[in-house]
This record gives C-alpha cells, structure tokens and sequence, in this order.
C-alpha cells in the first residue's frame, strides 16, 4: 500500500483559461510508484493529455520524438512527458512512466490538463512511497 496518495479532480478544460487544481507540498522524500486516472465522461475527440510536474519539472519519462524541418532538413527534438487516458476510455492505469527521480521534501507537486479530448470528470491520482531516511531509524 502507499504511503501517500494524492489526488486531482478536474471537470473539463475551458480554453486557457488558469486550472483551478490543487498543489501539494511534500513534506518528505517520496518516490512515485502508481498512477490512476479515471474519467466520468471518457475523452471523445482525442487522447486526454496530463502531465505531473515536480516544481515545474516532469515527473513522467520523456518519450520525445524527433520530428523533420522540411524547410531546414534539421531534425527537431519535441519532448513529451505527459500521460494518456485514450480516446473512449475511462479508466488508465499507468505505473511505469516516472522517471526514476525522487521527489524532494520541500518541493510542490502540480498538475497540468494539456488536452481534456471532451472528455469530463477526471481524477488523477498519483501513489508515492517515502523514502526512506537512515537519520529516522530509531536507535533503542
């Protein structure tokens, strides 16, 4: 079982207008360990996109790609750390995204709605385990 779960409700994303989602402050270290997402209405245009950010870095891997300038023959590299719950779907259960970097006590978590695809009524819930500290063992 975690030792932490945090959770976001969001209803829909309203053009750019600010989110109104809550942060969390870590009071300890933790490691992300399990993610849910569940939605009331599943995204009906396209993939719904959400992103964790870890004081505004991704907690998620980058899965980036590498995309072709036609106009400069460069290859240009786009990076994408957000996760899916896929068009018609209602449920996605993802815990092997995170990159591998603790959390730090003292640090906000965040999130970001980057795409509701029409979708409605999303929970995000992020499972972490504290990590533990050697200095907190107690010696009897």
């Amino acid at each position: 079982m975690a030792d932490r779960i945090l959770t976001w409700n969001f209803h829909r994303r309203t053009g750019n207008d600010e989110q109104n989602v809550p942060a969390y402050f870590m009071e300890s270290d933790y490691e992300p360990t399990g993610l849910r997402i569940h939605a009331g209405t599943a995204p009906s245009l396209e993939d719904a996109e959400f992103d964790i950010l870890d004081d505004g870095a991704s907690i998620f891997v980058d899965r980036g790609v590498g995309l072709l300038d036609s106009t400069s023959g460069q290859t240009e590299f786009v990076s994408q750390t957000t996760v899916q719950l896929g068009k018609g779907e209602t449920e996605e259960q993802d815990a092997d995204e995170f990159n591998n970097t603790p959390i730090a006590a003292g640090s906000w978590l965040t999130l970001n709605v980057n795409k509701d695809g029409a979708g409605r009524n999303f929970t995000v819930q992020l499972e972490l385990d504290k990590v533990s500290d050697d200095s907190e063992v107690d010696e009897e």
